[in-house]
Parts: C-alpha cells; structure tokens; sequence
C-alpha cells in the first residue's frame, strides 16, 4: 500500500514540474512577442497568444506522458521512491 502513495506523490511531483516548466516557457514567449510588437511596431494579430498557449499546452501533455514512460518498470522493480526521483 505504501507504494501506491508513493507512486501517486511521483506523479504528482512531476505534473507540477510539467507545469512549472511550461508556465515559465508560455511567460517567456509570450513576453518576447509582446516585446517585439512593442518595439518593432509589427503588425502581428492576438491570436499568436492563444496559438502559443494552445501549442505549449499539447506538449506539455506529451511532455508529461513522455516523462512516465520509463518509469513503469523502475517502479516495479525498486521498493523505494527515491531511485526513481
């Protein structure tokens, strides 16, 4: 039973890396086209933002199922959480 809460901490930790990650990258982007709007006086339309988000969150999803793949079998074979993490 212990390696159930376990394994349900590890998922939990790595969605919210997942999502750290992709909050800091849209904030990143999203800042450098503003940036680039505002500077350069292009003549870019607003749904660059919602195309941005919309392609980040699509990898954030496969991110976050790429990032379990390997998992699977070192949780079945190891008795402690902290050899996968």
């Amino acid at each position: 039973m212990n390696a159930f809460w376990q394994y349900n901490t590890f998922l939990f930790f790595r969605f919210f890396t997942v999502l750290l990650y992709t909050l800091t990258l849209f904030a990143g982007l999203a800042g450098a086209v503003w940036g680039i709007n505002a500077l350069f006086d292009t003549a870019w339309p607003d749904t660059v933002f919602y195309d941005l988000a919309a392609f980040l969150f699509c990898r954030s999803i496969l991110r976050y199922f790429y990032g379990l793949s390997g998992t699977f079998f070192i949780l079945f074979r190891s008795t402690s959480i902290s050899e996968v993490v």
